[in-house]
C-alpha cells in the first residue's frame, strides 16, 4: 500500500496540483471509496513514466535534429536521456511489485587466490 503522502508528492512533482485541485482535494479523493490509494498511485506513477518517456524521446529527437552533433555526441546524449527513463522505470517496478522478500542467489566464484578447503598444516621452523 502506498501512503497518501507519497501519492501527494508524486502528484505535486508531476504538476497535477493547481488552484482547482489542491492537495486537500487529492487527499480527500484518496480517502473516498471511489478508488483505492493503490489504484490512484499506480495511475500517477504510470503518468510519470509516460511523461518521462515523452521527454526522453523529445531530447533524443533534439540530438538527432542537430546537424552539429557527431555520432558520439548523439550516442552519449541519448544514453544520458535514457538513464533518467531507466531510473524512473526502476522506481515503477519497485513500487508495483509484490512485497515478497527478494531471494539472493549464492555468490559465484571470484577472481583471486584459491580458497583452502582443508586446514593448514602447522608450519615448522627450521633452525640452523
Amino acid at each position: 500500500m502506498r501512503s497518501p503522502v507519497t501519492v501527494l508528492s508524486k502528484a505535486q512533482h508531476q504538476s497535477l496540483l493547481h488552484a482547482d485541485f489542491a492537495p486537500a482535494a487529492l487527499i480527500g479523493l484518496l480517502s473516498t471509496p471511489v478508488g483505492t490509494p493503490e489504484y490512484w498511485s499506480e495511475k500517477i506513477l504510470r503518468r510519470a513514466l509516460l511523461a518521462q518517456a515523452r521527454t526522453t524521446a523529445l531530447r533524443i529527437r533534439t540530438f538527432i535534429d542537430d546537424a552539429a552533433n557527431t555520432p558520439r555526441q548523439l550516442a552519449t546524449g541519448s544514453r544520458r536521456a535514457l538513464a533518467e527513463l531507466t531510473a524512473l522505470r526502476t522506481r515503477w517496478r519497485r513500487a508495483t511489485r509484490s512485497p515478497a522478500a527478494p531471494s539472493r542467489s549464492p555468490a559465484g566464484p571470484r577472481a583471486g587466490p584459491r580458497l583452502r578447503t582443508t586446514a593448514a598444516s602447522p608450519t615448522t621452523r627450521v633452525s640452523r
